[in-house]
């Protein structure tokens, strides 16, 4: 749902009727934009231009109330512990309520779910959003009753005032529910006192709990999306009674040594003054000195990554992708990298790994995301 960005001026929370249900939303209004519009546009389902909001429940015409819970289901059943927070203050038959976890749009704010906070951090919210939303359907059925608002008291699904009475479905089938409540007055809206509830800490029907046992429930575990990957954790024996009898460090005490305390190739380099037609140590990478090479030389390098010399620790110590990754952009080898002339032999102890080709740039049948250090990079 878009929605503009310029004269965002408040927040209120606004009833309307959309289709045949009374809907109880919380939104931004634009600047200019009254409440009798915004009730409209709920009505219409033209919310673009003036009203964004985030529905918190809504009343059908048979009387039954669907609460919007943005607190992810963890165990706990706190859709059903949210939903009797508003239901309570609504005033609504709890025969009659449902709920539905919504989606992830940035609109209902923050989603955090953790630490036991879902309740007791939405609390005061849910309870105003409902007393707000009793005070819409007592105004509207007593009009249509004929009686003061404050002769009026909502319970069970119904509101009454001394010998009249009208149900929520009779109320959301034939009231007036045009009406604005500013953040203001929402937040001094009162809420009922402990011994006032009818249904927070009373012996009823748990909501989440036959999804659950039936195997309907959906979580982020039922997510699928197209070419989705899955994976699964790779135990250690130690899980199933093993014990760590010894420990080899010594490829990755061999790879530190090498990274932190390289050492210089500098006979190396002395035997290729003569015959190397260029050359560059290894710092920035292995892809990124070669794109220095061909740059500076005017020609093209083909590197064929199933050449590289690998150490035996670096083999033993991640998969194929992961060190040829590393090998080719990891920097910080010192090693030298040259190229030479078809008739020059190689030197002892060196690879040769590809060739220079008319052209320009690198090619490389593994690319990885970074070639390497970028020193001027942002």
């Amino acid at each position: 749902m878009k929605h503009q960005q310029q004269g965002l001026s408040r927040r209120s929370f606004i009833a309307g009727v959309a289709g045949s249900s009374l809907m109880m939303s919380m939104g931004s209004l634009v600047s200019g934009c009254s409440s009798e519009q915004a009730s409209q546009a709920l009505s219409s389902g033209d919310l673009s231009k003036v009203f964004s909001p985030n529905i918190w429940f809504e009343i059908n015409g048979a009387g039954e109330v669907l609460i919007n819970i943005i607190r992810a289901e963890m165990g706990q059943h706190v859709g059903t512990s949210l939903a009797q927070i508003v239901a309570d203050e609504l005033g609504a038959d709890w025969s009659k309520v449902a709920f539905k976890h919504v989606d992830t749009d940035p609109k209902w704010g923050v989603m955090v779910t953790g630490g036991s906070w879902s309740v007791h951090t939405s609390f005061t919210q849910l309870s105003q959003a409902g007393a707000a939303g009793r005070t819409v359907i007592i105004d509207a059925a007593s009009k249509l009753m004929g009686v003061p608002a404050e002769a009026c008291s909502a319970e069970n699904g119904v509101v009454s005032a001394g010998d009249k009475s009208l149900t929520f479905a009779e109320i959301v089938s034939n009231g007036d529910f045009s009406r604005n409540i500013s953040e203001e007055e929402l937040a001094a809206m009162p809420v009922k006192s402990a011994g006032e509830r009818k249904v927070i800490g009373r012996d009823v029907r748990n909501l989440d709990v036959a999804p659950k046992s039936e195997g309907s429930a959906v979580y982020g575990l039922d997510a699928e999306l197209p070419g989705m990957a899955y994976a699964m954790p790779l135990l250690p024996p130690t899980r199933y009674g093993s014990t760590v009898n010894a420990v080899d460090e010594s490829a990755a005490a061999f790879l530190t040594t090498r990274y932190t305390t390289p050492s210089a190739r500098l006979a190396l380099g002395q035997a290729l003054r003569d015959c190397a037609t260029s050359c560059i140590d290894i710092s920035d990478g292995l892809l990124a000195d070669a794109a220095h090479i061909a740059s500076a030389s005017g020609v093209g390098l083909e590197i064929d990554s199933a050449l590289l010399p690998l150490s035996k620790a670096l083999r033993s110590s991640a998969d194929l992708d992961q060190r040829l990754d590393w090998a080719l952009a990891g920097g910080d080898d010192y090693e030298l990298l040259f190229t030479l002339s078809d008739n020059m032999p190689l030197p002892d102890g060196c690879t040769e790994m590809g060739r220079v080709v008319v052209g320009s740039g690198i090619s490389c049948d593994r690319i990885p995301e970074r070639i390497g250090y970028d020193h001027f990079r942002r």
